[in-house]
C-alpha cells in the first residue's frame, strides 16, 4: 500500500421521481458498504468485479490487492458501518471495475444517495451506465447533485434494480485513468466505499389512487366540471394501486367505492342502476388501457373480463363495487414489483338523461366519490394469499362539479371491510 492518503470524496446524487402533497410516505435507508464480513482475503457478498484477467463477474475480495500483503483489513473511512478495502482476486490487475446492486420500488420519491468513496490509485464512477463527471484521484472532491421531477434516461436512478460501478486504475500519477502495470509487491490497487440511499415510499401495504382520466391521484384529475347540457359522451375515472409486497400471481380485483352528496337523498342523476333514474347502462367498467393512458402500468393488456355495479343508496350514500379477473391459466398473470402504480379499472359514467324530455335531476350536484379498497386475488394456495389496500397512496377520491364538502374523507370514510361483509350486506 502506499504511503501518501489515497482520495476520499463525497458522491451525492438526488433524483425526485414524483411527489404528491396528500403521499402518507415512509422514510427507507438502503446501506452501502464494502468488507462487511471483514475477513481478511474473505469474500464480499455485497460487490462483484470484472476485470481483464475476471471478464466474467465474481465477488469481490477483502484485501489491498498489493502483493506483498494482499489481505491486510483497513478502515479509513472511519464510518459507523466499518467498511473496508475489497480488491479482486488477482494482484496483476492494473484496472477493475467494482460493482453493487440495489432495488427501489416504483414509487420511490426524493431518491438520494449519500457515499463516501476511497480508491487507490484513480478511479470515476458510473450508475446505471450513467457516467457522473469527475476523476476520483489525490487533490479534487467531487460533488454531483442531479435534480429530476420526471424519469429520464439521462438521469441515472431508476424503479428497480440500480448498479453502481466504479471504475478503479492502477497509476500513481495525478488523475490518471491510463492504467499501468503495477511497480512492486506493495503496489495496491482497491476500492472502499460506504453509505445510503434514501427515499419516500407508500406505505407498506400499498395504497390506492382515482383520479378522471388517468391514474396516479394526479392534481388536474382531481375535480370534473360538466355544463349538464348534453346527453352524450363520457367521463371516466380511473382507479389504480400501488402494489404491496408479494404480489406475484394476480388474477383479479374486486374494488369498493362510496358516492356521496350533500342532500338528505342522493340526487337522481346519480342512480346508475337497474330500476333507477339512468339505469344501468350509464355506469360501466372497462379494463382495456392498450389505448392510454400510459402514466400507470398496465397488468391487464386488455386480457380482463369483469363488471361493476352500483346499490341502492343508503340515504345520501351509494356503494359501487366490481369485480373483474383474467381467464385460468392466462400467461399475463405474472408478478408485479412492490412499488409500482398498476391500472385497476376505468368506470365510465355516461351523460344519458342529462337534459330535454326525462332528464334526472341533480347532475350539477356536487358529490365525492371515494376509491375505499382493492382486493389484490391471487390463486388459491399462493404463499403470499391474497392482497386488501385500502389505504391512500397520493389520493384515492375525486370531486364532481366542486364536491360534496371540503372534505371528501370525512364525507366518505374509507372503511377497513371486509369483502365477505360487503357481500352480506348487499345481498
Amino acid at each position: 500500500m502506499r504511503t501518501r492518503y489515497p482520495f476520499i470524496a463525497l458522491l451525492t446524487a438526488v433524483w425526485v421521481l414524483s411527489e404528491g402533497p396528500w403521499r402518507v410516505a415512509s422514510a427507507a435507508t438502503i446501506h452501502l458498504l464494502t468488507g462487511a464480513s471483514s475477513v481478511p482475503c474473505g469474500v464480499d457478498a455485497n460487490v462483484v468485479f470484472i476485470s481483464t484477467s475476471v471478464p466474467t463477474p465474481h465477488p469481490a475480495i477483502v484485501g489491498t490487492g498489493a502483493p506483498a500483503n494482499p489481505c491486510v483489513v483497513q478502515d479509513d473511512l472511519h464510518q459507523p458501518g466499518k467498511s473496508r478495502c475489497i480488491t479482486t482476486t488477482n494482484s496483476s490487475d492494473k484496472e477493475a471495475w467494482f460493482m453493487i446492486q440495489f432495488t427501489l420500488p416504483a414509487n420511490a420519491t426524493n431518491v438520494a444517495l449519500d457515499m463516501l468513496v476511497k480508491v487507490d490509485d484513480n478511479g470515476d464512477v458510473n450508475l446505471n451506465g450513467n457516467y457522473l463527471p469527475g476523476v476520483l484521484c489525490t487533490s479534487s472532491q467531487l460533488v454531483h447533485s442531479i435534480h429530476n421531477a420526471q424519469p429520464s434516461p439521462a438521469y441515472p436512478f431508476v424503479p428497480g434494480v440500480n448498479t453502481l460501478s466504479i471504475h478503479v486504475v492502477n497509476n500513481p500519477n495525478e488523475c490518471s485513468l491510463t492504467p499501468i502495470l503495477r511497480t512492486g509487491p506493495t503496489d495496491a490497487m482497491n476500492v472502499q466505499f460506504e453509505g445510503d440511499v434514501t427515499y419516500d415510499a407508500a406505505p407498506p401495504g400499498g395504497g390506492l389512487n382515482l383520479g378522471w382520466g388517468d391514474c396516479g391521484g394526479l392534481p388536474a384529475s382531481l375535480n370534473e366540471t360538466f355544463a349538464c347540457d348534453t346527453n352524450v359522451g363520457i367521463h371516466t375515472l380511473v382507479g389504480s394501486f400501488v402494489a404491496p409486497c408479494c404480489v406475484t400471481a394476480m388474477t383479479a380485483n374486486e374494488i369498493v367505492m362510496d358516492v356521496q352528496g350533500t342532500g338528505v337523498s342522493l340526487v337522481p342523476w346519480w342512480g346508475m342502476r337497474t330500476g333507477a333514474c339512468r339505469a344501468s347502462a350509464s355506469l360501466v367498467a372497462n379494463f382495456d388501457f392498450t389505448a392510454g393512458p400510459f402514466t400507470c402500468y398496465d397488468y391487464w393488456q386488455a386480457g380482463a373480463v369483469g363488471s361493476i355495479s352500483e346499490h341502492v343508496p343508503l340515504q345520501n350514500r351509494a356503494r359501487i363495487i366490481g369485480v373483474f379477473a383474467l381467464p385460468a391459466g392466462s400467461p399475463r398473470i405474472t408478478g408485479i414489483l412492490e412499488g409500482t402504480e398498476v391500472y385497476s379499472f376505468k368506470a365510465n359514467i355516461n351523460n344519458a338523461r342529462t337534459t330535454g324530455l326525462g332528464a334526472c335531476a341533480g347532475c350539477l350536484t356536487g358529490v365525492c366519490i371515494v376509491l375505499n379498497s382493492i382486493k389484490l386475488n391471487q390463486p388459491a394456495g399462493n404463499p403470499n394469499g391474497s392482497k386488501y389496500i385500502s389505504s391512500p397512496a397520493t389520493r384515492a377520491y375525486v370531486t364532481w362539479q366542486g364536491g360534496a364538502s371540503a372534505n371528501c374523507y370525512a364525507a366518505t370514510p374509507a372503511k377497513n371491510t371486509t369483502w365477505g361483509m360487503l357481500k352480506a350486506r348487499y345481498r
